[in-house]
């Protein structure tokens, strides 16, 4: 059941994750302004590190010579019925590719998974060509999610640092996300949160009655989402460009 019920969710989320039906628009939202940075700057040989199922690979590859995808190797048991699996299975602090090996490096939604990021940030000034681009898009003003693996939120200056410390220059970095679309987003994922730990079947009547709501709020947040905050504080997430130095 378990394992029919998050087939129909990534299902969901392909056709529908970023439009205002899906529970989690406000930071997909936020999170695509990543993909959107790639598809004007990636190019050559190109590695999606913690590439999941790769949402957005038919967006990217067209402005590639090679899109190249990897993820952990924990991750492997849920690839085993799969069709779209990495190319490559390995630990980001050590990734089996020589120096110098790739014009283009994404990291979405990654650097909250990873208790010692400034390592996996120097590896892939490791594996990186000089001049090589690296895109980020990682959380802050979000709930908990993948509770087991989720380590840590960064800050604008954080991010600046590790990055220079990792032989980084900074291109560009963008907050994205207010106040007002953080409230909506916390709502909508407390509520999903909550109706999930109900431990029998009418947690997912719950969910189902959530999801109105949530459509709702994501309405409501429409005429917030373009207004641009000085000094913002409550930022949903960043997107960071930075080339090798």
């Amino acid at each position: 059941m378990h394992r029919f019920l998050k087939f129909i969710w990534d299902k969901f989320s392909d056709n529908f994750g970023n439009s205002i039906f899906h529970p989690q628009y406000l930071i997909k939202k936020n999170s695509f302004k990543a993909v959107i940075e790639a598809q004007k700057r990636a190019h050559g040989k190109l590695l999606d590190i913690g590439c999941g199922r790769m949402p957005y690979r038919s967006l990217i590859e067209p402005k590639v010579a090679k899109y190249i995808g990897l993820d952990h190797p924990k991750t492997s048991r849920f690839y085993v019925n799969s069709r779209i699996k990495p190319d490559i299975f390995a630990d980001a602090r050590k990734i089996p590719v020589k120096n110098k090996s790739f014009d283009t490096i994404l990291l979405l939604e990654v650097l909250e998974h990873i208790p010692y990021p400034i390592n996996v940030l120097k590896e892939v000034g490791r594996i990186i060509k000089p001049n090589g681009v690296v895109i980020i898009s990682t959380p802050f003003m979000y709930p908990l999610h993948d509770i087991e693996y989720d380590y840590l939120r960064y800050t604008k200056k954080m991010l600046k640092l590790m990055l220079k410390k990792s032989g980084f220059k900074i291109i560009s970095i963008k907050e994205n996300g207010n106040f007002f679309e953080f409230m909506c987003i916390s709502i909508i994922v407390y509520l999903l949160y909550r109706a999930k730990d109900i431990d029998n079947f009418f947690k997912y009547f719950l969910i189902v009655l959530v999801m109105p709501l949530s459509i709702f709020l994501n309405i409501v947040s429409l005429p917030f989402s373009s207004v641009n905050v000085r000094n913002n504080r409550f930022p949903l997430n960043y997107t960071v460009v930075a080339r090798l130095e």
